[in-house]
């Protein structure tokens, strides 16, 4: 894993690999990796600021990965609605004060990231191209499972799917929502790494 880390971070300028992440890169970037030659786009839904995805999409441009595009999905005015679960988080949370749309929208005239800006559940049906590798961080279940269910005829059995806030005590819809789509044998897991809350999976497809 450690190796892996090491070129993906090798090829950012500092820089960009010293862009302030929320999400834990180095359980992270091992499985992005692998899909670099899963063909598809990559889509990040609840980016925040986006800084993971523009080092994803910084990456695609030093692996010569031309036909990829990295997608930003937030509403980059933080949660449009309360926890419906009960968490701690409510409209408003993770408001955004630094123009992040702005920003990412200039990166996205020097790599091939795109800014999707709105409710993640209406604005994924641009969506048209195979996906390789999603990023769900959408805290709420009400939120990811109608994202998943649009995206669903983009992922491939190949795909690599990755979850964040699984188990985490401030997503508490998150956890019951996953255990309900691996019951209907909807997912796989490949990969769970608890003290992060992240799990990554692939779809039961033939």
């Amino acid at each position: 894993m450690e190796s892996v880390n090491e070129t993906f971070f090798g090829c950012l300028p500092r820089s960009v690999a010293d862009l302030r992440t929320e999400a834990y890169l180095p359980v992270i970037i091992p499985w992005f990796m692998k899909s670099l030659d899963i063909p598809g786009d990559v889509c990040e839904f609840g980016c925040f600021r986006g800084t993971m995805s523009i080092k994803f999409a910084y990456a695609l441009r030093a692996f010569c990965k031309t036909d990829k595009t990295v997608y930003a999905f937030d509403t980059f005015e933080g949660f449009q609605m309360d926890d419906p679960s009960g968490g701690p988080l409510t409209i408003g949370s993770y408001s955004d004060n630094h123009n992040a749309f702005e920003e990412l929208t200039k990166w996205s005239k020097a790599i091939p990231l795109r800014p999707m800006k709105g409710d993640a559940r209406e604005v994924c049906k641009q969506l048209t191209r195979p996906l390789s590798y999603v990023w769900l961080d959408l805290d709420f279940a009400v939120l990811m499972e109608p994202v998943l269910d649009v995206i669903w005829p983009l992922i491939s059995k190949d795909t690599i799917i990755g979850i964040d806030d699984v188990g985490r005590p401030e997503t508490p819809s998150v956890a019951p929502w996953v255990e309900k789509i691996r019951a209907e044998g909807k997912l796989t897991e490949l990969a769970h790494y608890e003290g992060h809350f992240i799990s990554f999976f692939r779809a039961n497809k033939a």
